[in-house]
């Protein structure tokens, strides 16, 4: 091994690993070889050790670790799509995180419902540029077995510029519309403002996902989208994935939420006002 030395030798160093793959958090592990959790932290990734943070075992499930096995339902394939969208799988620490402004805590409390999990859903904020305080909460579901088969699906660590549809079979046509529907929810755009004439309905994602999503929807509901490039978080490429002709993106919100039942409500209320023009009606 090379670079910064540890005070720990090669068989101390084999040893503490073998604890932390027990289960030992790196807090128990800091107290029993007198050093910070830190420390324990840096040799465990230096080895590339999954270790368990904050005397909590993360590696110990906290929900139905068996969900994902097979996406036979329309719930299932959704939260799927906004795990794709907005998760983040830390294999190290066999733990899953979702992250949602406070108004969207409903969809949280949904999926917690839906997978079981015994953690509790947590409130943080952070202080704006502007000064103003931003309120958001956080799920964490944990568990080797369902981390690694969302890994497995395509949940990927570090997966924002890399993400790709899953592999074919592992989540049926008859429920893919709401893997995008969640993927939409999690990560996308819907815009329907008639006084400044802005029909739009937009995703962000790796330039693969994009490229998979205008191959779908246009084989499905027979639309092109425009694709626009750039370039961030370490200069990867991400792309914009747009439509924006009012009756395209009527017919792919229509497509997505329509007889719907799982959904994040501020975009679903776009959709409502979509219709209602759309159909000269009124539904709520």
């Amino acid at each position: 091994m090379s670079g910064r030395p540890y005070r720990f030798n090669e068989e101390r160093a084999q040893e503490i690993i073998q604890k932390a793959k027990t289960g030992m958090t790196r807090e128990a592990l800091g107290r029993e070889y007198g050093c910070k959790a830190q420390t324990i932290q840096r040799l465990l990734k230096r080895y590339h050790a999954p270790y368990v943070n904050m005397d909590r075992d993360f590696s110990v499930p906290s929900c139905n670790q068996h969900y994902f096995d097979k996406i036979d339902t329309a719930n299932k394939a959704y939260f799927l799509g906004f795990l794709f969208a907005d998760g983040c799988n830390v294999m190290e620490k066999y733990e899953v995180t979702l992250h949602l402004q406070s108004c969207d805590r409903p969809i949280l409390e949904a999926f917690k419902k839906e997978i079981n999990s015994t953690l509790e859903i947590k409130r943080q904020s952070k202080i704006l540029p502007n000064g103003e305080t931003h309120y958001y909460d956080i799920l964490k579901i944990c568990g080797k077995y369902l981390c690694t088969r969302l890994n497995g699906l395509g949940m990927t660590p570090r997966k924002s510029a890399t993400i790709a549809f899953p592999k074919e079979g592992e989540v049926p046509h008859a429920f893919f519309r709401d893997f995008l529907r969640g993927y939409v929810d999690g990560n996308g755009s819907l815009g329907w403002d008639h006084a400044r004439r802005k029909y739009e309905v937009s995703i962000t994602s790796s330039k693969i996902f994009c490229q998979q999503y205008h191959d779908y929807i246009l084989k499905e509901l027979g639309i092109n989208c425009r694709f626009y490039e750039y370039k961030s978080r370490g200069d990867k490429p991400y792309e914009d994935c747009v439509i924006s002709r009012k009756v395209e993106s009527f017919k792919l919100m229509d497509y997505l939420y329509g007889n719907s039942e799982l959904y994040l409500q501020r975009k679903y209320e776009k959709y409502l006002i979509a219709y209602n023009e759309m159909n000269d009606t009124k539904i709520a």
